[in-house]
């Protein structure tokens, strides 16, 4: 149904196009490559982590790479393994964890237990990618340098 939806904005001449995809003429899988910020965490209404409010000037960031791989730094771990992209749908595998003790762990606490039930992907213009889970929860990633767009965010939720 997304793959639907990003045909029809992507072909849509009256589509704003600080409304479209930014997959429009490229695969969901290119378009995700390289660096994401983590802007938000969140497992229900209740429980939320935003990084850059836990560890202000750390930027936390999500990282794919073209062989398939995948790398999260936090503030204090790291976690890393392989994902397989298609259309919008994802999947992590093999997801490893360094297991430092710091102050503030929420966000990869967080992540180790969100990440393994992401099922799908929502790519805003080219700032904002949403990993979606089958519950409630999700993790909203932003470009370096620019904030996400939470008013396309609230659309899909």
């Amino acid at each position: 149904m997304a793959a639907a939806a990003m045909v029809a904005a992507c072909s849509n001449s009256n589509t704003d196009s600080n409304t479209q995809p930014a997959a429009c003429g490229e695969s969901a899988s290119t378009a995700i490559l390289g660096e994401w910020n983590i802007a938000n965490i969140v497992e229900n209404d209740s429980t939320n982590v935003r990084p850059d409010e836990m560890a202000p000037g750390r930027p936390q960031h999500f990282t794919f790479d073209t062989d398939s791989t995948f790398g999260i730094t936090t503030n204090c771990n790291s976690l890393g393994g392989t994902y397989t992209l298609r259309g919008d749908s994802i999947t992590f595998i093999d997801i490893m964890q360094t297991e430092m003790a710091c102050d503030d762990m929420a966000a990869e606490q967080l992540l180790s237990r969100i990440l393994p039930h992401v099922a799908a992907i929502d790519l805003i213009n080219d700032s904002t990618l949403r990993l979606n889970t089958s519950a409630e929860a999700y993790i909203i990633l932003s470009r370096p340098n620019r904030q996400p767009d939470t008013e396309k965010i609230s659309e899909i939720d």
